[in-house]
């Protein structure tokens, strides 16, 4: 305890370091407690997490590969189409070229003339392009359908 009161009765204001408050209204700054000079450089969170993303993406399609050597999609709407189904194909597009990496998605739109023999050609031709044993093909409609018992079951498309 009397060497405390001993330190104590030693320090005179000249020994206070400058980067204490003073008494005075100015503020001093308190100097860092470690060396800063490359704070500059540090990565931020944002940048890290933004880097760290694209690192597992890309090493994604790698560590698990497809069991498909190519995998298609063709999506079907109609030409003159009363649902807005374009939003919905927009977002199904991006879901499979940049969630599932797929290059080969086209969207095709049903014409109004003719639209079974020009659908039934178009999908006969999607088919005849991509149709090897180890290929996906994805056909995914969008639009008015109902069931057609006369038919085995398969639907009717139709644009309204």
């Amino acid at each position: 305890m009397a060497a405390a009161a001993q330190t104590q009765s030693r320090i005179t204001p000249s020994l206070i370091p400058r980067f204490l408050p003073a008494q005075s209204a100015h503020r001093v700054e308190i100097p860092p407690s470690h060396d800063v000079s490359s704070a500059g450089y540090h990565v931020t969170q944002r940048a890290l997490l933004l880097q760290l993303d694209l690192a597992v993406k890309a090493s994604w399609a790698s560590r698990h590969q497809s069991k498909y050597a190519d995998v298609k999609v063709l999506m079907l709407s109609w030409a003159s189409d009363d649902l807005g189904v374009e939003k919905e194909i927009n977002i199904l597009k991006s879901v499979f070229q940049d969630a599932y990496n797929y290059d080969d998605v086209a969207h095709w739109k049903i014409p109004d003339k003719r639209p079974g023999h020009e659908a039934s050609a178009r999908i006969t031709r999607f088919f005849q392009q991509g149709g090897q044993p180890d290929n996906l093909l994805i056909v995914y409609y969008a639009g008015h359908a109902t069931p057609n018992v006369n038919h085995h079951g398969l639907p009717t498309w139709f644009a309204k």
